[in-house]
């Protein structure tokens, strides 16, 4: 569930690049300008068994596509004729981020926020709104696939708790290209003891006072956003919250 690429973009702050995906042939297509109403869930099962790769047109709402395209499990949205015309959408960046912002809420207020959000968002990516609604926020009758609870990160942001397991995820990285096909007992052995040594070498830095890895200037900036938003929350001004935290998002 921690896994799951919607929450992972909601969570983590840094820079998403989908791994490449391996094909024996592919084909490059524009994204098209008709909407199809094929539900996503559908979509997501057919696009990643895909062997087309998009092309995502050049314009200012790119960081949408990016967003997007990470909620549906980086799907190829071609391969279904699947095209969300957002160069056509003049509120489309801030929009997209209103439901990012949805994290921030404290839990008993997200269905609240998505119903204000609900209202401006663009007709064009209306699937995309029953997408979030029934596997993210849910309604009065209807629980979410993903319980609030799982991705809701008001709480962990007064407790100045971290929002991503970028730390795993690091780890992951590190030891995969070394995992090869056909591994011996004695590589594998050797891969750990290496892995072993990254560790206690890292360890002795943290125990010393040494930082390993620093924030950006600008991730701190926005952290800093995050966290005073969060904090001065009200109820009664829930509009104005979204509105701030899609200006914070958008700090990069």
């Amino acid at each position: 569930m921690n896994n799951s690429p919607f929450v992972n973009k909601l969570r983590s702050n840094k820079n998403y690049k989908p791994s490449e995906l391996v094909a024996t042939k592919t084909t490059k297509r524009q994204i098209s300008k008709q909407v199809s109403s094929v539900e996503l869930d559908d979509l997501i099962y057919r696009a990643c068994s895909s062997d087309i790769v998009i092309t995502e047109p050049e314009n200012e709402t790119e960081d949408i596509l990016d967003a997007f395209n990470i909620a549906v499990g980086e799907s190829k949205l071609s391969e279904s004729q699947i095209a969300w015309d957002l160069q056509k959408s003049q509120k489309g960046g801030s929009t997209f981020r209103r439901f990012q912002s949805l994290a921030f809420l404290p839990k008993s207020d997200v269905q609240d926020g998505f119903k204000l959000i609900k209202v401006n968002f663009p007709l064009e990516l209306n699937s995309l709104v029953k997408y979030i609604e029934n596997n993210y926020v849910g309604s009065f009758t209807k629980k979410p696939r993903y319980q609030i609870e799982c991705w809701n990160l008001h709480e962990r942001v007064k407790l100045d708790l971290p929002r991503t397991n970028n730390n795993v995820e690091s780890w992951h990285s590190r030891i995969k290209p070394d995992a090869r096909n056909n591994l011996t007992i004695n590589k594998v052995v050797e891969l750990f003891r290496l892995e072993q040594s990254n560790m206690e070498a890292d360890l002795i830095q943290v125990l010393s006072g040494e930082t390993i890895s620093s924030q950006s200037r600008i991730q701190k900036k926005k952290d800093r956003c995050i966290k005073q938003l969060v904090t001065n929350y009200q109820k009664d001004r829930i509009d104005l919250f979204i509105d701030g935290m899609c200006e914070a998002l958008k700090i990069n």
